[in-house]
């Protein structure tokens, strides 16, 4: 079904076509606020918000972009307006996650998430969402750009930088935690190889 019918039928009214939009964006939506917010509850409820808004405003929805670039740019709004929201009381902070709620199942895999999400929360907030978006999210460059409100010029620029300075963050993180599993226990899992990272992720 073409993006605009869909769109048609949820501002109609008909429950499958909402249920259906919900069920196809929920999960990688709430993965990328994960990415940005670094918090569980703050990416629940922003994505809550985020679907609540966009099933509100279909109606506005032109059809220029694909409804998943739409959406993004819906919780995108939403999340700039909870880091403001967040600065505003003094109190916002990025923790990192710890061991336990690593989702992967291998210990590479847990390394490499850890690494990463250490990794991207040194970036500057423009390189981050830019990164994310494109790498996680898997935008293309013009979709981005939507999101974002920027033009495709400044996202590859963005993706140049990030790349570069990701790649320096991951090896030093990497090469930490490589000199402390060989001076002792204490560290669970074995650090990978640092090719996967660069080559699967970064490129």
């Amino acid at each position: 079904m073409h993006d605009g019918e869909w769109a048609k039928l949820i501002v109609s009214g008909n429950e499958p076509a909402k249920s259906r939009f919900v069920l196809a964006f929920h999960g990688p939506l709430y993965r990328w606020l994960r990415y940005l917010c670094a918090s569980d509850d703050a990416a629940q409820e922003l994505t809550q918000e985020t679907f609540i808004e966009a099933l509100q405003s279909m109606s506005r929805y032109e059809g220029r972009a694909s409804l998943s670039t739409w959406l993004h740019r819906v919780a995108y709004y939403r999340y700039t307006h909870w880091l403001r929201e967040k600065r505003r009381e003094r109190r916002w902070h990025v923790p990192l996650d710890e061991a336990d709620e690593c989702a992967d199942r291998s210990a590479n895999a847990h390394w490499e998430s850890l690494c990463l999400r250490e990794a991207l929360s040194q970036l500057s907030e423009d390189h981050r969402d830019t990164f994310v978006l494109h790498y996680v999210q898997q935008l293309s460059v013009p979709e981005v750009a939507e999101v974002l409100s920027v033009p495709a010029g400044t996202v590859q620029s963005r993706l140049f930088h990030a790349r570069r300075r990701l790649r320096e963050l991951l090896r030093d993180n990497l090469d930490s935690a490589a000199g402390e599993q060989a001076r002792g226990p204490g560290i669970k899992g074995s650090p990978p190889e640092k090719g996967n990272i660069h080559e699967v992720i970064i490129r």
